[in-house]
């Protein structure tokens, strides 16, 4: 199967959260194929002690607490393309498999499956019927949101697709800087020149560059979410330069 075959059909996995571990052949369906997926990775990186009680007891909750929205087969999937180099060179194990090497891993593979869906066109979820979500329920899913971006640019080096609106967040709860009209027209043109850097274009006339600025003023294209990932990009840097994590600063 192919990476956007296999991303196509995520949506059809029974993710973790929707396991009812207090029913007895859920809960050993779910243990057992952890068990499985756990030991075959081990193994094909050749990790040559067993994994202790203690670190087995960590992962699970570790991939209950911040991965029930994946799936087993997406956990097997995302010890394999790290195997195969997707990512660049595989993890390093340093003999030893804990939380520590299983979350690596999930996050990289999050950061792989969000590009697969935006390059490709892909729906980010699978269309589900409206409910009413209560205040507290809202707040979670987006602090949940927030740390979740924060963690997948400390591993990419960028913010994720579709994680523009926590710099919405953050700007609203004034911790990013104050947007005067010099920040603000240094974001824009930053945000100008990675445009035409990408795209190898060494040379920008008056005129397209004034219709560029008029378009991110108005809101009319996407180098406005491109603005906003820069300043995200900036306040995440400056974290990980003081050694803080996101949760510290919320």
């Amino acid at each position: 199967m192919t990476e956007v075959g296999f991303a196509k059909k995520t949506h059809e996995y029974t993710k973790i959260k929707d396991f009812n571990l207090k029913d007895q052949n859920d809960k050993k369906y779910f243990q057992h194929g952890l068990s499985v997926i756990f030991t075959k990775a081990s193994n094909m990186v050749g990790i040559k002690d067993p994994i202790s009680p203690n670190n087995k007891q960590d992962i699970l909750e570790l991939i209950l607490s911040r991965f029930g929205g994946l799936s087993l087969e997406e956990i097997d999937y995302a010890f394999k393309i790290d195997r195969y180099g997707t990512h660049g060179e595989p993890t390093p194990h340093f003999q030893l498999f804990n939380a520590q090497y299983v979350s690596t891993i999930l996050i990289k593979y999050k950061v792989w499956l969000r590009n697969i869906r935006g390059n490709n066109n892909l729906p980010i979820s699978k269309p589900i019927e409206k409910k009413s979500m209560s205040e507290v329920e809202k707040a979670l899913l987006v602090l949940n949101g927030i740390i979740e971006c924060f963690e997948e640019f400390k591993i990419s080096g960028k913010i994720p697709y579709g994680k523009a609106y926590v710099y919405d967040v953050l700007y609203k709860r004034g911790l990013l800087p104050i947007h005067t009209k010099r920040y603000r027209e240094k974001i824009k043109r930053k945000a100008i020149k990675r445009r035409y850097k990408s795209k190898e274009k060494k040379h920008v006339d008056r005129k397209e560059l004034k219709s560029i600025l008029h378009k991110i003023q108005i809101g009319q294209n996407n180098q406005k979410i491109q603005c906003k990932e820069i300043v995200l990009e900036t306040f995440f840097k400056k974290l990980n330069s003081l050694n803080k994590t996101i949760e510290e600063v919320l």
